[in-house]
C-alpha cells in the first residue's frame, strides 16, 4: 500500500505543475505564472527564453515524476530507475519553482527539497518505500 501512496503523491506533485503549462487565469495573485521570474527582471534576458524554459521544465517535471510513479510501482518502467527520475524530477521541479518564484509555492519547494535531501543524503530509493 505505501507504494501507491508514495506513486500518487509523486503524479500529484507532478500534476501541481501543469499550472504553469496552462494559460494562467485574470487573477493576478495566481502563482503559476512563466511570465512572472526575477530572471527576467534582473539578467534582462528575453522573456521568450524564460518562457521556453519554463515550459521545458515543466514537461520534464511531469514527464518525471509520472514515470518515477510507475517505476516505484514497477509498472512499464524499471523499478531500478526510480531513484534517478524522482531526483530528475525533484530538481527540475525546484529549478522551477525558484525561477518562476511566488511566495505561495513555499510547500513545493519544501517537498522537493525533502525528496532531494532524503535521495542524495539518505539513499533512499522510491521504489523500496
Amino acid at each position: 500500500m505505501s507504494k501507491f501512496v508514495l506513486a500518487f503523491f509523486l503524479v500529484a506533485h507532478g500534476i501541481i505543475h501543469l499550472g504553469f503549462l496552462t494559460p494562467a487565469p485574470a487573477d493576478p495573485k495566481y502563482p503559476f505564472r512563466l511570465s512572472n521570474s526575477w530572471l527576467i527582471v534582473r539578467a534582462g534576458i528575453d522573456a521568450a527564453i524564460v518562457r521556453a524554459l519554463g515550459l521545458a521544465l515543466g514537461v520534464i517535471v511531469l514527464v518525471g515524476f509520472g514515470a518515477a510513479a510507475l517505476a516505484a510501482l514497477g509498472i512499464v518502467v524499471p523499478q531500478a530507475w526510480s531513484g534517478w527520475l524522482t531526483l530528475v524530477a525533484a530538481t527540475s521541479s525546484l529549478v522551477m519553482l525558484i525561477l518562476f518564484w511566488h511566495t505561495w509555492l513555499v510547500l513545493g519547494a519544501l517537498i522537493d527539497v525533502v525528496m532531494l535531501v532524503a535521495l542524495l543524503g539518505l539513499r533512499w530509493l522510491p521504489a523500496e518505500a
